[in-house]
C-alpha cells in the first residue's frame, strides 16, 4: 500500500492543471500514488490526463456534482495511507517537498504544514505559517490549510466530505474531526505548496461567509455562538488597548478580560489528544 495519494481535482483549467502535474509527478515514487479526478472537461484536460494515464494510480474525467463530490471519489479510489489534496493550479512549494515530508507521515491523524498564497493578479505571496497546536481559536476562526494537510485516508472513509456544502465542507470537515472527535494533529514545519488564489473559494467570498455561517447554526448550540461572538467583539474592541500596551506596564489589567474568554472557548473545544 502507498504511504500517501495525492489528488488533484480539476474542471475546464488546463493551463492550471499541467502546472499541477508538472509539479507533482517528478516527486512520484513507489510510496506516492497519484490520482486525477476530472468533472468532464472540454478545454484539452482530458487528452492532458490521457497523456499521462500511464503513470496516474487513477484517472477519470466524467461529469461531476462538484468539488466535493470529485474528492470523495478520488478517496474512494485511493490507497495510500495519507491523502493529500492538491488541487488544479496549486503545486508544491519545492521540487523535493513530498520527499521531506514522507518520514513525517505516521501516527498522527492529520498532518500539517504551512501554505504560500499566491494571487495571480499581481503575483505578490503571502506565507501562512499555522500554529504547532490547532484550537479552537484557529478552527472558528480560520482552518487547517487543505493543500498542506496531510489527513489519514480512513478518517475520510468514515466521514466523506459533505457534499451539499460547495465551498467550506473541508473546514467543516477538519471542525468535526479535531473539535469533536479528537483527532490528533502535528505540525511539520515545512511549506508545502503554493494555493493560486483563484478558485471558487477565493473568488466567493460572501458565499464562503455564510456557508460558513450555516455550518457554525448547525454544529454549535446557541450559548457556544453567543460566547465566540461576545468574544470576537472582545478581541476587536481591545486592539487600541494592545497598542497602548506598550505605553503602561499594566498588561495584566488590560488584557484579562481577553485571557478569561480565550480560556472559556479553549477549554469547552480543546482536545486531550493534541500531539
Amino acid at each position: 500500500m502507498a504511504k500517501l495519494s495525492v489528488i488533484t481535482i480539476n474542471y475546464n483549467n488546463c493551463t492550471g492543471l499541467r502546472r499541477t502535474l508538472e509539479s507533482v509527478m517528478p516527486q512520484l515514487d513507489n510510496d506516492i500514488e497519484y490520482l486525477v479526478i476530472d468533472g468532464g472537461s472540454t478545454d484539452g484536460s482530458r487528452e492532458l490526463i490521457d497523456s499521462v494515464s500511464d503513470r496516474l494510480a487513477y484517472s477519470c474525467s466524467e461529469k461531476d456534482n462538484g468539488i466535493y463530490n470529485a474528492m470523495n471519489k478520488g478517496v474512494r479510489h485511493a490507497k495510500g495511507e495519507y491523502l493529500l489534496f492538491l488541487n488544479s493550479g496549486d503545486y508544491l512549494y519545492e521540487k523535493d517537498t513530498l520527499s521531506k515530508v514522507l518520514p513525517q507521515l505516521k501516527g498522527t491523524d492529520i498532518i500539517y504544514g504551512d501554505l504560500i498564497y499566491l494571487d495571480p493578479a499581481t503575483g505578490k505571496s503571502r506565507e501562512d505559517v499555522n500554529p504547532d497546536v490547532i484550537n479552537a481559536d484557529k478552527l472558528l476562526t480560520g482552518s487547517l490549510p487543505h493543500p498542506a494537510s496531510f489527513i489519514k485516508r480512513q478518517l475520510l472513509i468514515d466521514t466523506p466530505y459533505n457534499e451539499e456544502l460547495k465551498i467550506v465542507s473541508d473546514w467543516e470537515f477538519f471542525v468535526k474531526k479535531i473539535m469533536w472527535e479528537g483527532c490528533s494533529t502535528r505540525r511539520v514545519p515545512l511549506f508545502i505548496s503554493v494555493f493560486v488564489e483563484d478558485g471558487v473559494s477565493s473568488l466567493s467570498k460572501d458565499a464562503h461567509n455564510r456557508e460558513r455561517g450555516e455550518v457554525i447554526k448547525r454544529l454549535f448550540t446557541p450559548p457556544i455562538i453567543s460566547v465566540c461572538e461576545e468574544w470576537r467583539a472582545l478581541v476587536k474592541n481591545l486592539q487600541p488597548e494592545f497598542i497602548e500596551i506598550g505605553k503602561t506596564r499594566k498588561l495584566y489589567k488590560r488584557i484579562r478580560p481577553l485571557l478569561r474568554f480565550i480560556i472559556r472557548v479553549n477549554s469547552m473545544f480543546s482536545s486531550k489528544r493534541y500531539h
